[in-house]
């Protein structure tokens, strides 16, 4: 009986230390990383820092919920929330969900953001190697406000004046997976490292911030994007102590929206320069254009002269509701003929 009751119990055992020997090294990880072991090396290190880390999950699972944490990276950004799971299973480590709840806040050069939802969760699955590159990871984000406070703060100047502003968001989905085998091999090693980019959202509330257009235009219901990034490295676990990779390049799939009685669709392929702007080409598909034109108009979001000559110099062109528009970016402006319709901000 004794005999028997040690087989039985031997994988028990064997589990107990794996498990205890696996989440002492996961917690002391963590540790590592978020209590600021990464100060003080190369400009654009990614930093942490939290108040607590306490670990559970035995022992199907390791647990670590963190307070108070924040993620930096020098002159790029800042992120803070108040509370955070980290779950793995035990028998598969790499694969990651984060469970990320209270108000969020990320400061940018731009402006403060501040992020609340019924749900955001973020999976991540990372290939079984020794720098943990990844494979693919999701965001699946629920019922979210987010809002955004200007370099002006909110103070005598006025809310429009300082760039604050409230979007409303009832779902989004993303997904960023890998293409190891898409890499060009002809380009050596200056080629980019491509990953592919999916993102679905629906019901986007401008109505805060677009109260002058109609009621049918104050709601993106469909909002879809399929994106090829290229980056200038592996996103692995190096981002940690060497940034994050640049993006290279953009080759736009597909992407689109809906908005009111009207559908913009776009495709084209952008490249990133040395110094951050974007060159390359766009084509733009625009379903009942005239429409849109005048509704953008009526709300002061176009000039009337404006208005007046694209459908002067486009009307005959384009008789029907669709539009298609070529454009050409160069150094960040866009540009459409001898025309310039805005410019695009440079990359960090």
């Amino acid at each position: 009986m004794r005999r028997w009751l040690i087989i039985l119990a031997l994988p028990l055992l064997l589990w107990s230390a794996y498990w205890g020997a696996a989440a002492y090294t996961l917690k002391q990880g963590v540790a590592d990383v978020l209590q600021g072991q990464l100060q003080g090396q190369e400009h654009g290190a990614v930093s942490s820092s939290y108040t607590e880390a306490r670990i559970s999950g035995f022992p199907t699972d390791f647990q670590i919920n963190m307070s108070d944490l924040e993620v930096r990276q020098a002159g790029v950004f800042s992120w803070t929330l108040p509370e955070m799971e980290l779950h793995a299973p035990s028998y598969q480590p790499q694969t990651v969900r984060l469970d990320l709840d209270g108000e969020q806040t990320v400061q940018t050069s731009f402006g403060t953001l501040h992020l609340e939802a019924n749900l955001l969760e973020i999976a991540v699955f990372l290939r079984p190697a020794l720098a943990l590159p990844l494979g693919r990871a999701q965001l699946q984000l629920e019922e979210a406000r987010l809002t955004h406070e200007g370099q002006g703060g909110q103070g005598d100047q006025g809310s429009d004046e300082a760039g604050d502003w409230q979007l409303d968001l009832k779902a989004l989905q993303m997904e960023l997976r890998d293409l190891p085998d898409a890499r060009q091999a002809d380009q050596g090693d200056n080629a980019p490292y491509p990953y592919q980019l999916s993102l679905a959202a629906t019901d986007l509330d401008l109505s805060e911030i677009g109260s002058d257009l109609p009621p049918d235009y104050q709601m993106i219901e469909v909002i879809v994007a399929n994106l090829g990034l290229g980056f200038s490295d592996v996103w692995d676990r190096s981002v940690l102590n060497q940034g994050m990779p640049r993006l290279e390049t953009l080759l736009i799939r597909e992407s689109g929206l809906r908005l009111g009685e009207s559908e913009l669709r776009m495709t084209g392929q952008l490249e990133r320069a040395d110094t951050g702007v974007l060159s390359g080409s766009l084509v733009v598909d625009v379903q009942n254009w005239r429409e849109l034109l005048a509704v953008l108009r009526g709300a002061g979001y176009v000039n009337p002269d404006v208005a007046d000559l694209i459908v002067e110099f486009l009307g005959d062109q384009y008789p029907s509701d669709k539009m298609t528009l070529p454009l050409q970016i160069q150094d960040g402006q866009i540009q459409f003929g001898v025309f310039t319709l805005g410019v695009l901000p440079a990359l960090p």
